[in-house]
């Protein structure tokens, strides 16, 4: 199956009698919308089992932006699939709103390394994609992505074809393509890793303000620290294989304006950026 068609397909209870306390309680259990509780991941190969993760426990709120950085091959896409329901764990859960995701939902959108946009419908039909699959493609789904657009400056050129944009606005062209379904959550698997340096700087600062304005709770994995600090709330640090959670860092920088390239020039950034390589024990 093409990738970008299987990151498309995407589709509490209360109870009686709470005290105050118990109410106060599932409002702070309600706040997450994405949990994992002890989960594993093993592959059969053809070398024998490869334990990918292992005891991996996460909680995210609702709008929190998230970052998981680690060693190559320490399961951190492996995690993304397991959130999105596109593979089963070997042991532990993974909840969506309090709900075991069992399956895909249109509840999860995910954005991929490359943009995987068709070069033969224009921006528009690449756009709607999603919408075709789910068949819910409508007057007031396609008003949606018109202001989607139009909102980010993409709407002029929604009849041209992806080889007539530049690579940050077809980066841009894949998240409207992602969100045109309404996700609540966003899986970013090193989206912007396939740009060149100075295109990643302004994409990452494009991508991070629009996945803000929207309102999108987001997990991205990348192997930039810079990266991860500048966006996230908090950054996830896994272990080599098996992958576990060495450390979670709450990102808080002092600089007037939270976006990815204000966040690298204040203070604390350096600081966030030594302990994390530190952390990664990487050698070359």
């Amino acid at each position: 199956m093409h990738p970008l068609i299987a990151s498309l397909i995407y589709y509490i209870e209360s109870s009686k009698g709470y005290s105050v306390d118990d109410a106060r309680e599932g409002d702070e259990k309600l706040s997450y919308i994405v949990e994992v509780h002890n989960l594993g991941m093993k592959y059969q190969s053809l070398n024998g089992e490869i334990n990918a993760l292992e005891n991996i426990n996460l909680s995210v709120k609702e709008g929190e932006f998230i970052c998981i950085v680690g060693p190559s091959g320490c399961g951190k896409s492996t995690l993304l699939s397991l959130i999105s329901g596109l593979i089963m764990p070997t042991s532990g859960k993974v909840l969506i709103n309090g709900k075991e995701v069992l399956k895909t939902s249109c509840d999860v959108g995910y954005m991929l390394q490359k943009d995987h946009l068709f070069e033969w419908r224009t921006i528009y039909e690449n756009v709607i994609l999603g919408l075709e699959i789910t068949k819910t493609l409508n007057q007031e789904t396609k008003n949606y992505v018109l202001e989607l657009l139009r909102t980010y400056g993409l709407f002029e050129f929604k009849d041209k074809y992806p080889g007539q944009l530049s690579g940050g606005m077809r980066q841009r062209a894949a998240l409207i393509r992602t969100l045109a379904v309404r996700p609540q959550i966003l899986l970013l698997d090193e989206a912007f890793s396939a740009l060149d340096y100075q295109t990643r700087l302004a994409v990452t600062d494009d991508i991070y303000r629009i996945i803000k304005k929207e309102n999108k709770t987001a997990i991205l994995v990348t192997h930039d620290i810079a990266e991860s600090i500048s966006m996230a709330d908090r950054v996830v640090v896994l272990t080599k294989r098996p992958g576990t959670i060495k450390n979670i860092h709450e990102i808080k920088l002092s600089c007037p304006e939270r976006t990815p390239l204000c966040s690298r020039e204040a203070p604390e950034f350096r600081h966030y950026f030594n302990k994390i390589w530190k952390e990664l024990d990487v050698h070359v």
